[in-house]
């Protein structure tokens, strides 16, 4: 025995909103899903060859100082990536990029390179 088949229209599942915006909110959704699942971004460096080779070769004092104080900053946020404070537990604890950004600060000649701002 063959039971008919019936077909039910499609309800719009959003409530009562217009058909155009609720064809933006698809595609709004689509984008979202298919853009950024399961991707994670790159950590940047805040170190670049460039500011290193900057930083050795600078012969005017404030621009040095300003450089260290940037140095410091830097610092500062690898102690945090490494979770120095927080016993290496955190969302913001990234190993990797921490230990990228120290080696690289590690190549600023003076201060920086004897590990005075280290402690």
């Amino acid at each position: 025995m063959n039971m008919p088949v019936n077909k039910s229209p499609m309800i719009n599942t959003c409530g009562g909103i217009s058909s155009p915006y609720h064809e933006e909110l698809w595609k709004l959704n689509f984008q979202h899903l298919s853009g950024e699942r399961g991707h994670k971004s790159r950590p940047t460096f805040s170190i670049t060859k460039e500011f290193i080779l900057r930083f050795n070769q600078t012969q005017n004092s404030k621009e040095k100082e300003e450089l260290l104080e940037l140095a410091r900053k830097i610092i500062l946020r690898c102690k945090r990536k490494l979770g120095l404070k927080t016993l290496g537990s955190g969302r913001h604890v990234h190993l990797p990029a921490a230990w990228t950004e120290v080696i690289y600060l590690a190549q600023c000649k003076g201060e920086i390179q004897d590990g005075t701002y280290f402690k």
